[in-house]
């Protein structure tokens, strides 16, 4: 069952910033649990708004399930186009894709007036078992997007220390990983063999 735990941040001010207006489209990069697109659809609904473009993007698969129960929680209808694609009440047509928001490509011919990316970690993939928390004792996967092949696991398995502290260093902001800083050093080597160890037992 899918869940929604996590709570969009200064929804109000957000979308009291942005300009609500007809013909013209909006983009929510970092779509998470739908908080701030359902909140912006409200706004439009209200505003009776027309011919409006919402392009939405997330790694996760399962942002764009959440944000149609979320939908469906606000009592919101809508139509549905495609498995990505839909309308609500025949006057804003929502589009999903799955990927980085620096990839995102902007599928509309409409002027963009507001464009929402909200940076920060979702709970829902905090909560998901995918290794991204130290709150429960998962695999470590550490994936957003499923359609990577690679997990962490993966890595801990055939990367060398030196590589591995490479990543840290480059991917983790972890400046010092790999330049005798030997706090951050031995931090990293023993989290290493530590999984290691671990993915042996279970193999």
């Amino acid at each position: 069952m899918i869940t929604n735990k996590h709570i969009s941040v200064l929804t109000t001010e957000l979308i009291g910033s942005l300009p609500i207006q007809s013909n013209v489209a909006y983009v929510d990069a970092t779509l998470g649990g739908g908080g701030h697109s359902v909140a912006l659809i409200k706004k439009l609904l209200e505003a009776n708004c027309r011919d409006v473009d919402l392009i939405t993007c997330d790694l996760d698969q399962q942002a764009w399930k959440l944000f149609l129960k979320n939908l469906v929680h606000s009592a919101i209808s809508y139509e549905e186009i495609t498995d990505e694609e839909i309308i609500v009440q025949n006057l804003i047509n929502v589009k999903f894709r799955l990927e980085n928001f620096a990839e995102i490509k902007l599928v509309t011919q409409k002027k963009i007036v507001g464009f929402i990316a909200d940076l920060g970690p979702s709970q829902n993939l905090l909560n998901a078992d995918n290794g991204l928390s130290y709150l429960k004792d998962n695999y470590l996967d550490m994936r957003i997007s499923r359609e990577l092949s690679v997990t962490a696991s993966d890595l801990l398995a055939v990367l060398s220390k030196k590589q591995l502290c490479y990543l840290f260093r480059e991917y983790a902001d972890l400046k010092y990983a790999y330049s005798g800083h030997e706090t951050a050093l031995s931090m990293l080597l023993h989290f290493s063999d530590l999984w290691c160890s671990r993915i042996t037992e279970v193999e």
